[in-house]
C-alpha cells in the first residue's frame, strides 16, 4: 500500500459506526427540494443521479437529508468539518458487476468515504491509481474530491456499501489525503 495512503487511512470504533448506522436508519431521505437545491449547486450532480451508468454502472445510490444534527455531529467528529458545510450525504452500494469509473467530485471541496459494509472480492476505492485498502466497515478517507481521481473496482463478488459526504469547503491540508 502507498505510505501516504495508508497514513491517512482512519478506522471508527465499532460503537461510534453502529451510531452512523443508526442515525441513517432514521434520517429521511433527501426531499425533492433539497435535491434541487444540490442539483442547482452542480449541473453534473443532477445528470449523476438521474442516469444510470453516467459514472457508476448500477449502483444503488440513497440520498439523505442534510439536516440530522445527531448524524451531522458524528460526521463531524470523523472530518472536523463544519456542519454548516455539508453539502451532501449519500450512500452508494455496488454488487456483483458493479464499478464506479474514475472521476472528480466536481461538487465537492472535502470528501468522506466511509465503508459501511464490505463483504466483497473487488469493489476497492482507488485513489489516484492506487488501492486504498478500506477492506472493513468503519474505515475511511477524508480526500478533496475535486482534484483527487478515484474510483471503484469492479465487484467481482458480494456487495459493499460506503457513505459519502460532501463539504462546500475544503479542509487543512493535514485532514485530507491530498
Amino acid at each position: 500500500m502507498d505510505y501516504k495512503l495508508h497514513a491517512m487511512k482512519k478506522e471508527l470504533s465499532r460503537e461510534k459506526l453502529d451510531s452512523i448506522l443508526y442515525q441513517l436508519s432514521i434520517t429521511p431521505l433527501a426531499s425533492r427540494e433539497e435535491m434541487e437545491r444540490r442539483n442547482a449547486l452542480n449541473p453534473f450532480h443532477k445528470k449523476r443521479t438521474e442516469e444510470k451508468g453516467f459514472r457508476f454502472q448500477n449502483v444503488n445510490l440513497v440520498h439523505y437529508d442534510i439536516n440530522n444534527k445527531k448524524l451531522n455531529i458524528l460526521i463531524h467528529d470523523i472530518t472536523g468539518g463544519r456542519t454548516k458545510d455539508i453539502q451532501s450525504i449519500y450512500t452508494v452500494e455496488f454488487s456483483k458487476g458493479d464499478f464506479g469509473e474514475p472521476h472528480l467530485d466536481t461538487n465537492s471541496r472535502t470528501t468522506l468515504s466511509l465503508v459501511l459494509e464490505k463483504n466483497s472480492i473487488g469493489g476497492d476505492l482507488i485513489i489516484e491509481g492506487k488501492n486504498a485498502e478500506l477492506n472493513k466497515p468503519g474505515d475511511y478517507l477524508i480526500y478533496d474530491g475535486a482534484k483527487t481521481m478515484h474510483s471503484v473496482s469492479k465487484v467481482i463478488k458480494g456487495s459493499r456499501k460506503s457513505l459519502i459526504v460532501f463539504y462546500t469547503k475544503k479542509f487543512k491540508e493535514e485532514k485530507t489525503l491530498y
